[in-house]
């Protein structure tokens, strides 16, 4: 259902794309304080009557690409293919930070397998009472 043109967020939206921004659908939402769906059906509308096109496209995170919208009458660039899941995992085995969540997740499931092996131990629960 389209919006009316006098819609707030619709205004806010013409006017920055109008001075020049490029907006994927949640810069615009951030900048126009409503969600990113509204944001989107917002840009699709603004899209559907030719005003902007699609000038790129952007990959935040994940496998997943998102369109980038620009002011004026444009041809819209092509959608990229997906990158494969297994270039994904890839990059995600070999990144510093993501291994080391793994190995902390692993270390914590470790010890509360232990603490529950001694938890019906007597003595443990009498140190765990004193404590």
């Amino acid at each position: 259902m389209p919006v009316a043109k006098q819609a707030p967020s619709y205004a806010r939206l013409m006017f920055l794309l109008r001075r020049g921004y490029k907006l994927t659908k949640y810069e615009a939402s951030e900048w126009i304080h409503v969600h990113h769906r509204t944001a989107q059906r917002r840009l699709d509308q603004i899209h559907d009557e030719g005003h902007i096109y699609i000038s790129g496209w952007k990959r935040p995170v994940g496998n997943y690409w998102i369109a980038q919208y620009c002011w004026g009458k444009g041809q819209d660039a092509p959608r990229p293919e997906p990158i494969p899941n297994n270039e994904v995992q890839r990059k995600s085995r070999n990144n510093p930070e993501t291994r080391d969540v793994k190995l902390a997740k692993r270390r914590v499931a470790r010890v509360i397998k232990k603490a529950d092996k001694y938890a019906g131990n007597e003595i443990f629960n009498l140190i765990a009472r004193r404590a």
